[in-house]
């Protein structure tokens, strides 16, 4: 076949593309290239969540161990120090300071100073907040915004 034969046979635009689309190699390849990003995107999505559950049973240990701590501070003189001290000791590997703590003893607030955990049968309730993170490569898999939070209540002693 001589060059301006050769010429001829790939300048055929029509039969050439008739030929690509008969041609059927490449095209598994071509199918992973399109879903291979999702996939990826969707199972980095589950490990996030996968984390941010892990980070609500963590929270949702400390919020138990805070409640009864502070259930169990009868007469002490700072119930609220104690209660936080076993709260950031049961919290795992959580960032302990961006811990959002809220105490109440028989429906008053509960803080430094000024916690009287001074009568048995009243509840004291422990709320604890967590700001989790759901972005993955700019795709917010939890909308604005992401708290975990745990309430855990338990009748003083």
């Amino acid at each position: 076949m001589s060059i301006q034969e050769q010429l001829h046979t790939w300048c055929d635009r029509p039969a050439l593309l008739a030929r690509l689309l008969r041609d059927r190699r490449g095209v598994a390849v071509l199918e992973f290239v399109v879903i291979a990003p999702v996939l990826l995107l969707l199972l980095f999505g589950m490990c996030l969540f996968g984390i941010a559950i892990d980070e609500y049973f963590q929270l949702t240990a400390a919020a138990q161990a805070g409640a009864q701590t502070l259930a169990l501070t009868r007469g002490a003189t700072d119930p609220y120090s104690t209660t936080v001290a076993a709260i950031e000791a049961a919290a795992g590997t959580l960032t302990t300071a961006s811990i959002g703590t809220t105490m109440t003893v028989g429906g008053a607030s509960c803080g430094s100073g000024s916690c009287s955990v001074s009568s048995a049968g009243q509840v004291a309730q422990v709320t604890l907040t967590y700001p989790c993170d759901l972005t993955l490569m700019g795709f917010d898999f939890g909308g604005t915004t992401c708290t975990l939070t745990s309430i855990s209540a338990a009748a003083v002693q």
